[in-house]
């Protein structure tokens, strides 16, 4: 067994606002028309991103792009 493995750091989301330069309620929004992966609940009042969920988007969004 690997104990080794680390998970993902979480991105909170100011940290994604931030990262994608958009606002909260354009994140939202993209959130909610599926065009940005749903955050994970971190506790009862805290919610973010997987780094690495963030960053395979972005590649996605480059690869579209180009």
């Amino acid at each position: 067994m690997n104990t080794n493995i680390s998970p993902a750091p979480i991105i909170n989301r100011r940290e994604v606002c931030g990262f994608l330069n958009v606002s909260d309620t354009t994140l939202w929004r993209m959130v909610r028309a599926g065009r940005f992966p749903k955050p994970v609940k971190i506790s009862e009042r805290r919610i973010g991103w997987p780094k690495d969920q963030i960053e395979a988007w972005l590649e996605v969004k480059r690869a579209e792009a180009a």
